[in-house]
Parts: structure tokens; C-alpha cells; sequence
């Protein structure tokens, strides 16, 4: 009798254990969720309807990611999202921040520059005049058949720097673009959501006439493109050019 009265308790205490394990899963599920999904803070200093993006980066194993850039990236339909503004690099601590943003559904990603991490947030939309704080990204590396490569020269091969290099990707049923920006030695990075497929590359610069290159394929290293002679030289007049007088 004792031995069976000992038996039902051991299974009460293993049952009772188990419920109290399974509680506790379920409650650190329930506040990651809760830490990972936007909290909405009025903006008094929201400007035209603009909002505002903060949280953390960290790699998948929760440690902070310091020193990368991360990129509002609105949906415009069900198929194509367009990125926007970007953040200061990312605080010791992982943080980061977005002002001045279009509102409307969208995600967080990590800078197109960046090619050697890889992450963006879940789907969240941003409100007219606030903060969709607490938003977690969670990074990896990249893969490198994703990453495409090149620089941006004048005519005469010297690099360009704060180019902007747009990069489109049209497939049968979705469209990718992002824009990402020249560093000082007129390098750039571009990463497209999967590998595969061909871009169209354009680079635009301040006073110089755009350039750009079709077929790219994904993961290409050694692209270059060459904006033109500035658009505001005039043409010079027939009289004034070499030998183009009537002899």
C-alpha cells in the first residue's frame, strides 16, 4: 500500500512539475513575443505625418550588434517594398534609430552595404506621428552569392563618392529594388533578398548624367559603372567647333 501510495505521489510531482515547466515556456514565449512586436509612442516633435523606428540589433544568439546602419523599407504592394531612410550606425548596445520615415507597413533590414551581416525585422506598420519602438532584428551572415559588387568612376577612372547606385531586379512574380550609397573609394555593395536573377544597375551623382548596366547578374564582384560628362556643359555651337567652318 505504501509503495503505491509513494508511486501516485512521484507521478503527482512529475505531472505538477511538468505543468509548471510548460507555464514558465510558455510565459518567456509570450514576453519575447511581447519584446520583439512595436510598441507605439506619440511623437511631439512629428513633423508632416512623418514617424519613427527604434529598437536593437543583435546576432541570433542575443548578443548586440555595434557600428551597422539599418533601413526603413516600406511595402508598396504585396510584391515590391522600396527602402528609405536609414539610421546612424548601431549603438555598443545594438540600438538603433529611424526619424523621419514614410508610415505605412513595412519591415527593418540591415543596409545593403553591410554585406557581411544579414536580417530584418517581421512585418509592422508605422504610424502617422510616432515610434514603433522595441523592434528586434536578429542577424547572420550573408549569403555571398547574394552580394553583388562594383564602383562607381568618373570619365576619367577617378572613383566617385556619395553616388547613388539603385539596383532592380524584375522576376515573373515579384520585383526587388534598393538603393544604397558609394563609399569614398566609389565601392559599393548591393543585397538582393535571394540569389539568382539579373539587375539593372544606375548610378546617379550630383551634376554628372546618369549610368547604367542591364543584365548583372546576382553576385557579381567586379561591376563598373561611369555617369557621364556633366549634364549643365552646353553643347558648343557648330561656328565655334574646329573645322567646322565652310573651307
Amino acid at each position: 500500500m505504501h509503495q503505491q501510495e509513494a508511486a501516485e505521489n512521484k507521478g503527482l510531482v512529475i505531472a505538477v512539475a511538468a505543468v509548471i515547466l510548460v507555464i514558465g515556456a510558455l510565459a518567456v514565449w509570450q514576453t519575447a513575443q511581447l519584446r520583439e512586436s512595436p510598441t507605439y509612442v506619440p511623437m511631439a516633435t512629428a513633423t508632416g505625418g512623418k514617424g519613427a523606428v527604434s529598437g536593437r540589433l543583435v546576432r541570433g544568439d542575443g548578443v548586440p550588434i555595434e557600428g551597422i546602419s539599418m533601413t526603413w523599407m516600406r511595402r508598396l504592394d504585396s510584391l515590391t517594398t522600396m527602402g528609405g531612410r536609414r539610421s546612424e550606425p548601431s549603438g555598443p548596445d545594438g540600438s538603433f534609430r529611424i526619424d523621419d520615415i514614410e508610415p505605412g507597413e513595412g519591415f527593418v533590414a540591415i543596409s545593403d552595404f553591410h554585406g557581411s551581416w544579414d536580417g530584418e525585422s517581421g512585418l509592422f506598420e508605422v504610424l502617422p506621428g510616432s515610434e514603433a519602438s522595441a523592434i528586434v532584428v536578429r542577424a547572420g551572415p550573408v549569403d555571398e552569392e547574394r552580394i553583388t559588387r562594383g564602383v562607381v568612376m568618373d570619365e576619367s577612372g577617378a572613383p566617385v563618392a556619395g553616388a547613388r547606385v539603385t539596383a532592380r531586379r524584375d522576376g515573373l512574380m515579384s520585383q526587388s529594388m534598393t538603393e544604397v550609397t558609394t563609399r569614398s573609394d566609389g565601392s559599393f555593395e548591393v543585397v538582393m533578398p535571394t540569389a539568382g536573377g539579373e539587375l539593372v544597375l544606375t548610378a546617379e551623382h550630383s551634376g554628372q548624367g546618369p549610368a547604367t548596366v542591364e543584365g548583372v547578374a546576382v553576385g557579381s564582384q567586379d561591376v563598373e559603372l561611369r555617369p557621364g560628362r556633366p549634364s549643365a556643359e552646353p553643347p558648343a555651337p557648330d561656328a565655334e567647333r574646329p573645322g567646322s567652318r565652310d573651307e
